[in-house]
């Protein structure tokens, strides 16, 4: 059997990413007679087959002849359970020789896993890579891939705390010289090795005892090999700093994230920050959600040059310790004055926002078509790619769990859709809620509290359905309205708000209000008519105002719902923008996109009279998108311009 770089095998659990194999099986003559009428059985052995989930080969059954040192190649297929114990499966071979009546009897084995696996990921330049992985128990395991193709270099190894994998490596020839990449990522981005030209990058590690060091989560390392060079690393699930702090601001954390969870104890008191040479005080605590240690200044920190030390004695969770002290110079920028462009990340779509990752469309780096891609932003200044995330549609997080609204593969109509989002890059879907009409889409939904509010319906059947979803992975439907029911003809859209036992749902020339007090019978109070066309819907934090805007006409429009059974809704002031095409509510402020491609911040504390503070252009494009829109989170807006296929961060600091 051909293993390939396969030294163990693994199975899957119900719910899990599958990981099937297809391998080369060769059946031998390594007599000196040829043989002919040549029948092969290849079969699991009995005791074993429990173990496996699926088992096939492309053998047909035909004689075949067998020469003398000949061998026979079929393609076999094959998917593993996950074992409760590392265990040796075994798939017996029997060749018959119908022409002298003969039968020999043999098998190949199988190491199988009791652990999930884990990529380790290997690419190089303009060279081949040649080299070797010592796994646990002194497995050997060969490491010779191509430059041309990053997808498929990949060695399987277990995932489970406190082990340690040694890689050494070197070009396929003695006078080579290259550059190349080990990631432990789902996905990596190969093409930062463009250009990479720092030949000292993690040198010297050309013996055991000065190996690199590469987190066995999220690792990542670019270094270049010499010629006659040998490099040697540790993949190690003791804990290192994921990345370098940047991003930092005059009055604002500073926030050290890890690759693992910590030992909260072991970081009291970790964290020692000074400038000019006088410690800054401030305490220090553990974020659990991004395994981060962060350090509270008890007063803005001046503008400048300052120095960061972790010492050494922060443990994981498992009770590793780090290797030695960490020591950074960082720059503390100035509190801005004016929004400002931090950065931007390619993306043809937006998809949302888990905590310090962004989810967007990427173009793949090989191949052709686009794939739903997770960046880690907390870096502001340096966001980087991190993997592929499983969540392709745009979402609502709350508590740890994404809704979305998403065909229904099984009926071809979108229906809502939950996912566990508590690792961001590791989503899961769960399942889709059932509405209450079958035949019918869901147009769009809100998640308000512990309800679920979808509205559904674009050939003439529309309504609206309420769920509890006090347990997110049991909801049950409180009560539903249908268009008949409520005497109207009126579609029904997808932009809604929910205030005060009142929700509002906008669409076309009509801004609906629905009495829900009474959950299990929800009332249509009022047809609000607008002639110019509503389009998005916002509403201030306290409830008292909505915000929409009119398409046609490009005017911001405030609707008063002090009274919520009689709204009333008034043209904005001249000041607003003309073209508005997207609205973002963060504290009291209105973050308004225009079809000039600029963004307004506008203060809303009075809501009659809203006053913008200021404007920040995100394109010099002259072409527009009903796609283009804007999500708050912190002290950031994040920007997605379709035509010029990016998120721009951009820091509104002044504002919040």
């Amino acid at each position: 059997m051909n293993h390939g770089t396969d030294y163990i095998y693994y199975g899957y659990n119900d719910n899990e990413t599958p990981v099937d194999y297809t391998k080369t099986l060769s059946i031998c003559n390594v007599g000196t007679a040829n043989i002919s009428g040549t029948t092969f059985s290849i079969k699991v052995a009995p005791e074993h087959a429990s173990l496996v989930r699926a088992f096939s080969h492309d053998y047909d059954g035909s004689s075949v002849g067998f020469a003398a040192g000949s061998c026979e190649n079929y393609n076999v297929d094959f998917e593993f359970y996950r074992p409760t114990d590392d265990v040796e499966v075994r798939f017996n071979i029997t060749v018959n020789d119908n022409f002298n009546s003969l039968v020999w009897e043999d098998y190949t084995t199988f190491r199988l896993s009791k652990h999930p696996p884990i990529n380790l990921y290997f690419a190089s330049n303009t060279q081949p890579l040649e080299g070797y992985l010592v796994a646990p128990g002194n497995q050997l395991v060969r490491v010779q891939f191509s430059e041309f193709s990053h997808v498929d270099n990949f060695v399987r190894v277990p995932s489970f705390r406190d082990n340690e994998y040694s890689v050494v490596l070197s070009t396929s020839s003695i006078d080579g010289e290259d550059t190349y990449m080990i990631s432990t990522m789902a996905s990596f981005d190969r093409s930062k090795m463009d250009g990479f030209s720092d030949v000292t990058a993690y040198e010297p590690n050309d013996d055991a005892s000065n190996a690199t060091i590469v987190p066995f989560s999220y690792g990542e390392v670019i270094s270049y090999l010499h010629s006659g060079d040998l490099d040697f690393f540790t993949i190690t699930d003791a804990p290192m700093v994921m990345n370098q702090v940047g991003d930092i601001y005059s009055g604002e954390d500073i926030i050290v994230p890890f690759n693992t969870s910590l030992d909260p104890q072991s970081i009291i008191n970790s964290m020692t920050v000074t400038q000019n040479g006088a410690a800054i005080s401030g305490s220090t605590s553990y974020q659990q959600s991004r395994n981060a240690i962060v350090f509270n200044p008890d007063s803005s920190i001046n503008p400048g040059t300052i120095n960061i030390t972790l010492n050494g004695t922060i443990k994981s969770e498992s009770g590793v310790t780090i290797d030695g002290d960490s020591i950074w110079v960082a720059d503390v920028s100035p509190y801005p004055q004016t929004m400002t462009a931090v950065s931007s990340i390619p993306a043809t779509g937006f998809i949302g926002l888990l905590q310090d990752y962004l989810i967007a469309y990427r173009v793949r780096e090989t191949g052709s078509g686009t794939y739903p891609a997770i960046y880690d932003h907390i870096n502001k200044q340096s966001p980087s790619l991190v993997g592929e995330s499983v969540i392709s549609h745009q979402f609502t997080a709350i508590d740890g769990y994404c809704y979305t609204n998403e065909s229904d593969s099984s009926l071809g109509l979108n229906r809502p859709t939950i996912y566990d989002c508590r690792d961001a890059r590791n989503i899961r879907k769960l399942f889709t809620y059932p509405i209450s009409n079958n035949n019918e889409s869901t147009s769009g939904f809100t998640v308000s509290g512990n309800r679920l509010y979808a509205v559904y319906g674009f050939s003439g059947n529309y309504g609206l359905d309420i769920f509890d979803i006090t347990d997110p992975l049991n909801p049950f439907l409180l009560g539903s309205i249908s268009s008949t029911e409520a005497g109207t003809s009126e579609k029904w859209g997808s932009d809604i708000t929910v205030r005060n036992d009142r929700l509002y749902l906008n669409w076309t020339w009509r801004l609906h209000v629905f009495d829900i007090s009474n959950e299990s019978s929800p009332t249509l109070l009022q047809e609000i008519y607008n002639p110019s066309y509503f389009h998005v819907l916002e509403s201030s934090p306290d409830g008292n105002t909505l915000y929409t805007a009119n398409y046609s006409t490009g005017k911001l429009t405030t609707v008063d719902i002090i009274n919520p059974g009689a709204p009333v809704y008034n043209e904005t002031l001249p000041a607003m923008p003309s073209g508005v095409k997207y609205l973002s509510v963060s504290g009291m402020r209105l973050y308004v996109l225009t079809d000039q491609h600029v963004m307004q911040a506008i203060d809303i504390t009075a809501p009659s009279g809203p006053t913008v503070l200021g404007s920040y252009r995100y394109s010099t494009s002259p072409s527009i998108s009903n796609l283009d829109r804007v999500t708050i989170q912190g002290n950031f807006a994040y920007i997605f311009d379709y035509y010029d296929r990016e998120v721009e961060l951009i820091n509104i600091q002044m504002y919040q």
